[in-house]
Order: structure tokens, then sequence, then C-alpha cells
């Protein structure tokens, strides 16, 4: 499948992958453009990979949401795919980077260095 076709759905729209892991980046400035971009691009994704005869497995997918610093975002609406609901969490690994809501490196930077001091056996 050619992930980058989300565009055609949703202007401003992408879909990030590598090997098993994708990421559907939807950027939005207010919480309501959230909701309908968000709705669009996620039709969208669904017809993309049922037309492909892939499937998005609801379980093991969730999404979070990227603002400021101190800023907190609460959805009205719950984000479902193929009627399954996905989970929102606070913070996500994606390609071995450790990401929170508000764009924080501070735990990312913490298991680097957890992971530097065991390799030199401190």
């Amino acid at each position: 499948m050619y992930v980058d076709s989300m565009r055609f759905y949703i202007p401003g729209t992408s879909m990030k992958s590598f090997a098993a892991d994708a990421a559907l980046v939807v950027p939005v400035n207010t919480l309501e453009e959230l909701v309908q971009k968000e709705i669009r691009a996620l039709q969208g994704l669904s017809e993309s990979v049922g037309n492909s005869l892939l499937r998005i497995n609801a379980a093991r997918s969730n999404y979070i949401l990227f603002t400021r610093t101190g800023v907190s975002l609460d959805l009205p609406s719950e984000i479902a795919i193929n009627g399954s609901l996905l989970k929102q969490v606070e913070e996500v690994q994606y390609l071995g980077f450790i990401l929170n809501q508000n764009l924080s490196w501070r735990r990312h930077a913490g298991m680097v260095a957890c992971k530097v001091a065991r390799g030199l056996g401190m």
C-alpha cells in the first residue's frame, strides 16, 4: 500500500510508516478541526487498508494528542476504527523514541542514559 495516498483524502495529513510502525499525522489548530479531520482521515485510512486487503489491529492501536506544555486536550468524541475504540495515551514509543503529549524529551533522555550506563557496566 502506498501510504502517502492519505494526502488525497485530506490535504495536510500524512502517513508515516516504518516496518510495522505507522503514524497518521493530522495537524490542526483547533479541537473542532481535529474532530472533523480525524473522522475523515480514519475513514480514508479504513478505505485504503480495506482496498489492499490489509487489516488494522485496533487492540494494538492508540492515539495521542500533541499539545503545548501545560495545555490539556480531551476529545469530546471517542475515536474508533472499524467499530473498535482506540485508546488515548499520554505517551507513545515510536521508532525507539518515547514521545509524550507535550513533546518533552525528559523520559526518552532518561531511558537513553540508563541504557548507556548499563552498557558501560555502571
